[in-house]
């Protein structure tokens, strides 16, 4: 029976990497760095730790009430490893331990964790992106059998090189991103074999051509969208046509108008989505 391998973003998630508990201290500080967003809302007194409590726990209930087994990795020395996805992806070889240039300094400790977890669940470490490569599971999403890997502020050639050199037969078309995209999955999603969506701005030609190529049709989000939720198209897949998407009204009525079922979750002031927080293991 087969026990690891997601080479898809839509079929059915069986099993999936997420992260533990949030733990105050370091969340505060590492979003002081990283997040202008939540920077802020601390400096006025709007940042409610239970309520970002609520917000996680809430992808975590959805996920379990669509049947899919979570597998909860161990927090990192602080307390982090809330976004899997930007830690490990795991294709029917083996897992890539990943390497965010955001994990410099702050998120370095994470990777170890998910190292571990990885060997309790008995799936081979194909590589750990090292050296002066950069490679994220939040900045790769998969579209039909090609992975669409967005090159920018996170990611870099040298870390796709070392993804290619191991998995050779995976085809992975990379994509140059515009400064403020972050990861490719704060900006494009796919909930179907027929539907993505996502934040047009920031998305280059290539992606659409590869699209059109593939049948697919574009559900744009609006700079109104998007601004009143970022992590908008940050959507996950528990099978082809039903998504997990953060609240955000319009944005949830325009995939409803195509078809997908979407299980609406409140994220707050956290600052990753659905996509950021899971890892799958298995779809099948």
């Amino acid at each position: 029976m087969k026990r690891f391998g997601a080479h898809s973003e839509i079929k059915r998630l069986k099993r999936c990497f997420i992260g533990p508990r949030i733990l105050r201290g370091y969340y505060e500080v590492y979003h002081k760095f990283l997040f202008p967003e939540v920077a802020e809302a601390i400096r006025k007194g709007e940042f409610i730790f239970e309520e970002l409590v609520k917000n996680m726990d809430a992808i975590h209930s959805a996920l379990k009430d669509e049947g899919v087994e979570l597998v909860q990795i161990k927090p990192s020395e602080g307390g982090r490893n809330q976004w899997p996805r930007d830690n490990v992806m795991v294709f029917d070889k083996g897992a890539i331990i990943c390497r965010d240039r955001t994990h410099i300094p702050f998120r370095v400790c994470e990777r170890w964790p998910v190292m571990e977890a990885c060997v309790e669940e008995r799936i081979p470490i194909l590589l750990s992106i090292h050296g002066k490569g950069y490679f994220s599971g939040g900045g790769a999403v998969w579209i039909d059998d090609t992975l669409c890997v967005g090159i920018g502020s996170c990611l870099n050639m040298e870390g796709v090189n070392q993804v290619k050199f191991v998995l050779p037969e995976i085809n992975i078309m990379s994509i140059n991103l515009p400064q403020p995209a972050f990861h490719l999955d704060f900006a494009f999603g796919v909930a179907s074999e027929e539907i993505a969506c996502g934040d047009p701005r920031v998305l280059p030609n290539e992606l659409f051509a590869l699209l059109k190529e593939k049948g697919i049709n574009f559900i744009p989000f609006a700079e109104e969208e998007m601004k009143a939720s970022w992590k908008t198209a940050n959507i996950v897949a528990v099978r082809p046509g039903r998504v997990i998407q953060a609240l955000n009204p319009s944005a949830n009525k325009k995939l409803e108008k195509e078809g997908i079922d979407v299980i609406v979750v409140d994220l707050g002031k956290l600052s990753g989505g659905p996509h950021c927080a899971t890892s799958p293991i298995l779809r099948e």
